[in-house]
Protein backbone atom coordinates (compact mmCIF):
# COMPACT_ATOMS: atom_id res chain seq x y z
CA UNK A 1 0.00 0.00 0.00
CA UNK A 2 2.87 2.26 0.86
CA UNK A 3 4.58 1.91 -2.72
CA UNK A 4 1.05 2.15 -4.51
CA UNK A 5 0.76 5.72 -2.47
CA UNK A 6 3.64 6.80 -3.45
CA UNK A 7 3.21 6.17 -7.22
CA UNK A 8 -0.90 6.69 -7.63
CA UNK A 9 -2.18 8.36 -4.43
CA UNK A 10 -5.86 8.07 -5.98
CA UNK A 11 -5.40 4.34 -6.86
CA UNK A 12 -4.36 3.56 -2.97
CA UNK A 13 -7.28 5.51 -1.98
CA UNK A 14 -9.75 2.93 -4.07
CA UNK A 15 -8.19 0.08 -2.39
CA UNK A 16 -8.71 1.50 0.69
CA UNK A 17 -12.84 2.46 -0.11
CA UNK A 18 -13.34 -0.92 -2.08
CA UNK A 19 -12.41 -2.23 1.69
CA UNK A 20 -14.80 -0.39 3.44
CA UNK A 21 -18.01 -1.66 5.09
CA UNK A 22 -17.21 -4.98 4.50
CA UNK A 23 -16.76 -8.34 6.87
CA UNK A 24 -13.91 -10.27 6.81
CA UNK A 25 -12.55 -13.05 8.81
CA UNK A 26 -8.57 -12.35 9.91
CA UNK A 27 -5.80 -14.63 11.31
CA UNK A 28 -4.08 -12.43 13.77
CA UNK A 29 -0.90 -13.32 15.21
CA UNK A 30 -0.21 -11.55 18.70
CA UNK A 31 3.24 -11.20 20.42
CA UNK A 32 4.51 -9.61 23.55
CA UNK A 33 8.00 -7.69 22.60
CA UNK A 34 10.37 -6.40 25.20
CA UNK A 35 12.09 -3.27 23.65
CA UNK A 36 14.60 -1.03 25.64
CA UNK A 37 12.72 -1.98 28.94
CA UNK A 38 8.96 -1.71 27.76
CA UNK A 39 6.74 -4.34 27.23
CA UNK A 40 4.59 -4.10 23.77
CA UNK A 41 2.46 -6.24 21.99
CA UNK A 42 3.34 -6.75 18.45
CA UNK A 43 0.63 -7.25 15.62
CA UNK A 44 0.59 -9.38 12.81
CA UNK A 45 -2.23 -9.79 10.26
CA UNK A 46 -1.34 -13.31 9.39
CA UNK A 47 -4.52 -13.98 6.74
CA UNK A 48 -7.42 -11.86 5.36
CA UNK A 49 -10.77 -13.84 3.65
CA UNK A 50 -14.43 -12.92 3.24
CA UNK A 51 -16.59 -13.97 5.58
CA UNK A 52 -18.22 -17.70 4.75
CA UNK A 53 -21.89 -16.76 6.59
CA UNK A 54 -22.46 -20.57 6.14
CA UNK A 55 -19.19 -22.14 8.27
CA UNK A 56 -19.37 -18.79 10.75
CA UNK A 57 -22.88 -19.81 12.03
CA UNK A 58 -22.47 -23.27 11.95
CA UNK A 59 -19.23 -22.50 14.21
CA UNK A 60 -21.41 -20.31 16.38
CA UNK A 61 -24.30 -22.96 16.77
CA UNK A 62 -21.64 -25.71 17.82
CA UNK A 63 -20.32 -22.87 20.33
CA UNK A 64 -23.63 -21.85 21.96
CA UNK A 65 -24.50 -25.89 22.38
CA UNK A 66 -21.38 -26.32 24.00
CA UNK A 67 -23.33 -24.41 26.84
CA UNK A 68 -26.52 -25.92 26.78
CA UNK A 69 -28.41 -23.38 24.93
CA UNK A 70 -30.42 -24.47 22.20
CA UNK A 71 -30.63 -22.23 19.44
Amino acid sequence: MYRLHQVDEAGAQSVWNAGLFRNYVLKIRAKNERYQDQDRVKCSILDVSPVNYKEESSLLIEEIRKYGIEA
